[in-house]
């Protein structure tokens, strides 16, 4: 009787395992990376995410975000999931030429902290900052907040 007792406890929680990871590999592919972040605060979700599958959607998944630039969804996906840095700065490279021209847009706009978030994200070195562009963008942001009144 002992013995059943544990083969059905063993049985029901494999059940569990593969619903909750169906759940949240659905949850991935549904781009519902809040629900997936609010399972693993609460759950050990490791061995889920050593899952080949759920590293494939993963990357998938931050691809999406880098070619939507999506911020806090690349942010969000590079601090709380493990995903290798060869892979995860290639695709950031690709995006870095969209991130200087989104920068000096967000700058120009008066968007500081949008900027401030972008070259974080992006590492946007020193010299691009500081470059004549980007100053005159700064000047332009600043001139155009003073005027509307929204400082």
């Amino acid at each position: 009787m002992n013995f059943e007792n544990n083969l059905n406890s063993k049985l029901e929680k494999e059940s569990i395992g593969s619903l909750m990871r169906d759940e949240l590999l659905e949850s991935l592919k549904n781009d519902d990376l809040d629900y997936i972040l609010n399972v693993k605060e609460k759950a050990d979700i490791s061995d889920f995410l050593k899952d080949e599958e759920v590293k494939d959607e993963l990357k998938k998944a931050f691809v999406n975000k880098v070619e939507q630039f999506d911020i806090d969804g690349i942010i969000k996906i590079k601090n709380n999931f493990d995903l290798p840095e060869d892979f995860v700065n290639k695709h950031i490279e690709a995006a870095y030429k969209k991130a200087q021209e989104i920068f000096i847009s967000r700058i120009r706009s008066g968007l500081i902290n949008n900027a401030l978030k972008i070259k974080e994200t992006f590492n946007l070195p020193e010299e691009f900052i500081n470059s004549s562009e980007a100053q005159k963008a700064a000047q332009e942001g600043f001139i155009s907040r003073i005027r509307s009144g929204t400082c």
